[in-house]
């Protein structure tokens, strides 16, 4: 397969905070000309209607995603597992029987695989709270279900690992600052992570944190007035997207070693701007860098991270949602068209 993307975002080196904050402009593509643009290739199935979060199967031959149900007494979901090689449709939960998920509205924020035949939906109720229904995609039934509290926030291992470390090295440090860093940081490996303190009292620096060595090293220096805070973060071998942003504006910045560049700026503050992990392959992670809610038309950016730098997936307009296939040979992309969201697999170039 060749590289799933074309335009190389060329990268202004950040010495200091005071860069960062300055000059925010409207989302901007730093094209490099002398890069040749790749275009996706051909399409192999589309669906047109109101439909959301296209995600493969581990196998690649399956895409399930949920449709959009509209009616006059609230919104909705249908839950479906598409099989691209028969073209054939299978529903897994209606829209009569999401609503037992519901208080107001029943609604998917999002899909994941679990293995071959298990499928984790996770579905709103429309108020607070959200339940992650496992489905057997085989069976065609409800293998467990639960249900996901408002606040419910549980440390991962790694993160955990994090914050043992640091209550340990920084015992002086109050309790309510460990957690608030473990909480907030951006993993860069098993043992290295991106933290920031943004805490009363304490300064508002990007740090790298290793455990390995027992280090705590200024990555990035802020001033102690700015209001960037770390958002969002993903990392690919030794290398990192990190996002920042305040209610003026949003950084995108790849990290590398002792590097660090911004790759995209945009204006309007930092609002729900997100990291979307969905595809991680030897050479490169895609993701979805989401900058649009759910129900406003809007362009989200697919993207690969490499240990060289960032691509940008050739631009797809109102692009709401994308998912790329394990063997990288596919990508269903997930945009709006008159108000509602179709999926189109298409094989990339």
């Amino acid at each position: 397969m060749r590289s799933a993307i074309p335009v190389v975002l060329c990268m202004c080196l950040i010495g200091c905070a005071s860069e960062v904050e300055e000059s925010a402009g409207h989302p901007a593509d730093y094209e490099d000309p002398t890069v040749e643009e790749d275009a996706l290739g051909p399409s192999l199935a589309r669906i047109d209607g109101d439909y959301i979060y296209p995600r493969f199967s581990p196998s690649g031959d399956r895409l399930a995603y949920a449709e959009v149900i509209r009616a006059d007494g609230g919104e909705s979901t249908q839950i479906w597992v598409w099989n691209l090689e028969s073209d054939e449709h299978r529903l897994l939960l209606s829209s009569d029987a999401a609503l037992k998920y519901a208080v107001y509205s029943a609604y998917v924020t999002d899909l994941e695989w679990h293995g071959p035949d298990s499928l984790v939906a996770t579905i709103s109720d429309g108020d607070v709270d959200q339940t992650a229904v496992t489905f057997s995609t085989r069976e065609g039934k409800v293998l467990s279900e639960f249900v996901i509290e408002a606040g419910f926030d549980e440390l991962g291992p790694a993160s955990g690992d994090l914050h043992d470390w640091l209550t340990k090295a920084y015992a002086d440090w109050p309790g309510d600052l460990v957690d608030h860093v473990a909480r907030q940081a951006i993993p860069l490996g098993p043992d290295r992570f991106v933290v920031q303190k943004r805490y009363a009292g304490e300064d508002s620096h990007l740090w790298v944190a290793d455990l390995d060595s027992d280090s705590l090293a200024v990555l990035m220096s802020l001033p102690d007035t700015s209001s960037m805070r770390l958002i969002d973060g993903i990392a690919h071998g030794g290398a990192a997207v990190l996002v920042l942003g305040s209610s003026r504006e949003a950084r995108v910045l790849f990290h590398s070693g002792g590097e660090l560049r911004t790759v995209l700026g945009f204006s309007g503050g930092s609002g729900s701007i997100s990291i979307e992990r969905r595809l991680s392959a030897s050479d490169r992670t895609v993701f979805l860098l989401k900058l649009v809610r759910t129900s406003r038309e809007g362009t989200n950016y697919a993207m690969a991270l490499r240990e060289s730098g960032v691509e940008r997936i050739q631009e797809v307009p109102l692009l709401f949602d994308v998912d790329a296939s394990a063997d990288g040979r596919w990508v269903a992309l997930n945009r709006w068209e008159g108000g509602r969201r179709r999926i189109e697999v298409v094989e990339i170039g």
